[in-house]
């Protein structure tokens, strides 16, 4: 995929000789005609650059050797060569009508313009087929000593630019940055273990000052990092790190006021990123390498690139200054962010425009989501904005389920003055996370890295994101999730298991006999006397967060045993891991007492944030799968879920998530998660003058359909014979007449099954229903679904005894909504 062969051959224009020049007028025609002698008669004329300059060496060149094979390429072939004529020519009008810029400059600036001017060509650049059918053609143009000679690194630079807008266009972008990171990660480990195999410590003890520039975003802070891990020239701090920052602070003019107030906070945020790595005893050259470009990503999104570059002057700026640095994969950074910017929401795709007033910069292209549509009322009617909230920051945090279009699209609450003054007195307790490398925000925004507590001036959802491999929120992931650590996390009745290794099961006595489940079971059932001294705590914590209690209690369990390995002080692991849940000081400030409701949700936090980044990191896993991994990464880190059947391969005993899944599906049946109402439990019982049969149980949101029900049996003279509603998951269905749906209105209280009862109190079962003969039943069945709602005989696997209101069709809206009550509303009886 990244090795995409069509736009890597077409990396040309077009060049030539020298003429004299030409008035305004005619160079300005001739851009517009794609006549390849505005290169030498209008722009060489102007700037003089000579034979291997790049107006007569490059442009006028490809210019006439396209034209001379031209009658070699088939019809959409000759079509988009003078599409990418006008498009490059038109280009170069603001450098020509300029004078300002060197030769050099106008070299960069052209090629800055290809790719751009390649894929703005219809569609036809990125197709394979054009590539393939004009294959000889090109064959016939190119001349391989572009790609050998002195401007190759331009020339292939713009290969990789031109290939990676055509995996934006395809929506594949994502998908390639991912495999180079997760390939680069997986080096980075490797060099990360010779490293302490061979490396004797830094070269230069810390400085204070260089702490200081780091915390201030000066340049020099390269030059500390280098002097004291020495990486060379081509290491990150000197090729990378100092090249760019000394770029964007020399060219910040470039930029308006907004972009220019950008340069700041982007150059501090990414040395401050750094600091922890200048602080570090043994690192190789690698991981810095690898890091300081996690930290470029993070800090682009925390700075916020995506409103920044909505200004077409700032986005050219930062595509011109990018030339600057050599690596290439700062282009696929900056590519990838800017393709996502653009791709969830109703912004833009950028592509080149022609301005006198400011050059080449970027247009937007049509919105792909209206900004307007219906669907994102929810937020917008409330003062929000719907956006991809991983590559956007913001401010208040976000909300789930208010907005349309792709599960990334969130609603960025609205912070008024008020919010943005506490932001500001907040921030004054933020040196802790700044100290580390982070930034502090809340933490239903996403995190390019990993969140960590205790580090923030503010309240509780205000968190230490610290840049590096993963990446997570509080609330990420395709299931939806609100605020502070709310999500969908799958069932975890619904997860597979092997239950604990024998070395597990050798802890207690009357389990060291057993492995597996059972031994699991055992050690759950040992420990279950104190975890029901914690019980309300963990119910607490659970509705907060909106995580499973079972699953909290069989961390409690595995971790602490409940308490009863910790020491007088609660610490346990010989004095790295605190409280119940052993939350690693070697990471993360511990909080509050080590029984206390607050460490409690500290643990279940940094469950939550391991979640979402095994979501994100794999992404086709289920949410179960993601369940399990998450369960996984708590003990041994998100890098270490590599593959779901291996997951547990490094935690300790490397049992920990087969056996923490097991004791929570035992807790389960024990009251943890099950037990007792809650005011989020909104399935309450329901009747009417019209509804006979068994008990009925209904969702608040389904009561007005109930409503309307009983209205129609009342028009019709009949009455409603109930035989099922509220259902849990999981449970037999007894005399079921289809297979139950696996996403069944039934879950969520929005459903019922019934029969008709006829004035003479006979019944329409499902076979008479089906047949739709009975006219006391299709009376009673045409005014329901007159009403709007759903009778499943018109299925394609008829169930005629079923009605709902489609609440399922939502799917967001479902998903929130099936977890929060399969979990509040155990308690009530299934009907």
């Amino acid at each position: 995929m990244l090795f995409y062969t069509g736009p890597v051959l077409l990396l040309l224009v077009l060049g030539g000789s020298t003429v004299e020049s030409l008035p305004e007028q005619t160079c300005l025609q001739y851009a517009e005609d794609g006549n390849c002698d505005f290169y030498t008669g209008c722009l060489e004329a102007k700037y003089s650059c000579g034979a291997k300059g790049y107006p007569v060496g490059y442009g006028h060149r490809y210019c006439t050797r396209f034209s001379t094979y031209y009658n070699e390429f088939n019809d959409e072939g000759k079509a988009w060569i003078d599409d990418v004529r006008r498009c490059l020519m038109n280009a170069l009008v603001p450098i020509y009508k300029s004078n300002s810029y060197s030769c050099d400059e106008v070299k960069t600036l052209a090629f800055t313009s290809h790719p751009t001017c390649y894929t703005e060509s219809g569609d036809r650049f990125c197709k394979v087929e054009i590539f393939w059918s004009n294959r000889l053609a090109l064959l016939e143009v190119f001349e391989a000593d572009d790609f050998l000679g002195e401007d190759s690194a331009l020339a292939i630079e713009q290969i990789l630019m031109t290939g990676l807008q055509c995996l934006c266009d395809y929506g594949v972008a994502d998908e390639m940055h991912r495999l180079v990171d997760a390939t680069s990660d997986v080096w980075t480990k490797v060099l990360d273990f010779t490293t302490q195999l061979w490396r004797d410590g830094p070269v230069e003890a810390i400085q204070a000052d260089c702490e200081d520039k780091a915390l201030q975003g000066d340049c020099d802070f390269y030059t500390c990092l280098e002097r004291r891990h020495p990486c060379g020239l081509k290491g990150f701090a000197l090729r990378e790190g100092r090249t760019l920052c000394e770029a964007l602070k020399k060219k910040k003019g470039l930029f308006n006021a907004q972009g220019q107030a950008w340069v700041t906070e982007f150059t501090k945020c990414l040395t401050r990123s750094l600091l922890p790595k200048y602080r570090e005893e043994s690192i190789s050259c690698r991981h810095i390498h690898n890091f300081g470009y996690r930290a470029q990503d993070s800090c682009f999104i925390d700075t916020g690139i995506c409103d920044l570059v909505e200004d077409n002057q700032n986005e050219f700026a930062l595509w011109y200054i990018s030339n600057d640095v050599e690596d290439s994969r700062f282009q696929l950074e900056l590519s990838t962010i800017l393709c996502r910017c653009n791709k969830y929401e109703g912004g833009s795709r950028y592509r080149l425009k022609y301005s006198s007033e400011l050059g080449i910069h970027l247009k937007q292209k049509a919105p792909v989501v209206d900004q307007s549509s219906p669907a994102d009322l929810p937020c917008t009617s409330q003062g929000g904005t719907c956006q991809d909230y991983t590559v956007r920051t913001c401010l208040a945090g976000y909300e789930t389920n208010k907005c349309g279009g792709n599960a990334l699209r969130r609603c960025c609450l609205q912070c008024d003055s008020t919010c943005q003054s506490n932001h500001q007195t907040w921030s004054a307790g933020d040196s802790s996370c700044s100290n580390a490398g982070g930034q502090c925000k809340m933490d239903s925004n996403f995190c390019h890295g990993q969140y960590r507590t205790g580090m923030c001036g503010g309240p509780a959802g205000r968190t230490c994101c610290v840049p590096g491999p993963g990446g997570s929120s509080s609330g990420s992931g395709d299931s939806g999730s609100t605020g502070s650590g709310h999500g969908n996390y799958g069932n975890i009745m619904n997860v597979d298991t092997t239950g604990a290794s024998e070395t597990t099961a050798r802890q207690d006595e009357n389990a060291k006999h057993l492995i597996g489940v059972p031994a699991s079971q055992q050690l759950a059932r040992n420990d279950l006397s104190r975890l029901n001294n914690y019980k309300s705590q963990i119910e607490e914590v659970a509705t907060d967060k909106n995580m499973d209690p079972a699953i909290i209690a069989a961390i409690i369990s595995r971790e602490s045993r409940a308490g009863n390995v910790l020491d007088a002080n609660g610490w346990g692991d010989e004095g790295n891991g605190f409280g119940l849940m052993q939350v690693d000081k070697r990471y993360h400030t511990p909080v509050g007492e080590f029984d206390s409701t607050e460490h409690m949700k500290q643990g279940t936090q940094i469950l939550i944030d391991t979640i979402n980044c095994v979501k994100n990191r794999h992404s086709d896993w289920t949410a179960e799968m993601a369940l399990k991994g998450g369960i996984s990464g708590y003990n041994a880190g998100c890098d270490n879920v590599q593959t779901y059947e291996g997951m547990d391969v490094g935690t300790t005993f490397d049992d920990y998530a087969n056996d923490v899944v097991a004791r929570a599906q035992w807790l389960r049946g024990q009251g943890f998660g099950q037990g007792t109402a809650d005011s989020s439990c909104t399935v309450r019982p329901y009747s009417n003058t019209r509804f006979v049969g068994d008990p009925i149980h209904v969702e608040d949101g389904f009561r007005g359909s109930m409503d309307t029900i009983n209205t129609a049996a009342a028009e019709c003279n009949v009455k409603v014979y109930i035989t099922h509603s509220w259902r849990k998951v999981g449970e037999i269905i007894p005399g079921a007449i289809v297979t139950p749906a696996s996403r069944s209105n039934h879950f969520v209280g929005h459903a019922i099954d019934m029969n008709v009862q006829r004035p003479d109190e006979s019944l329409c079962n499902s076979s008479c229903l089906r047949g739709q003969s009975d006219s006391d039943a299709t009376c009673f069945i045409g005014k329901v679904r007159a009403a709007g709602l759903t009778w499943g005989g018109v299925w394609s696997t008829p169930d005629p005894v079923h009605i709902d209101d489609r609440l399922n069709q939502n799917t967001a809206v479902y998903d929130t909504m099936v977890d929060r009550l399969q979990r509040a509303c155990q308690h009530i009886p299934m009907t």
